[in-house]
């Protein structure tokens, strides 16, 4: 049985075993497990120390800071080379 993400159910049936004879071994019942609710359940996944939110802002101040840091270079070495080869007019 399929079932669409519609909602339609879909009845199929298991022909393969008269085109392949090999093939149309049972494979015995199948045994599930349901989750123990309880212990040990929290240690599956680590917890995040702080959220995508923090995450995000604190990776944008981090880019603005360097940001900064790279514009004030610029602007030193502008400047220092402005210094270097600045002559007045010649009048």
């Amino acid at each position: 049985m399929i079932t669409a993400p519609t909602g339609h159910v879909y009845t199929t049936e298991a022909l393969g075993g008269l085109l392949f004879p090999g093939l149309a071994v049972s494979t015995g019942t199948v045994t599930t497990m349901t989750p123990v609710e309880g212990a040990g359940r929290t240690a599956m996944m680590p917890m995040r120390k702080t959220t995508r939110e923090q995450d995000r802002r604190d990776r944008i101040a981090q880019e603005r800071r360097r940001r900064l840091e790279l514009n004030a270079e610029q602007e030193r070495q502008r400047q220092a080379w402005l210094a270097a080869t600045y002559e007045p007019p010649p009048f």
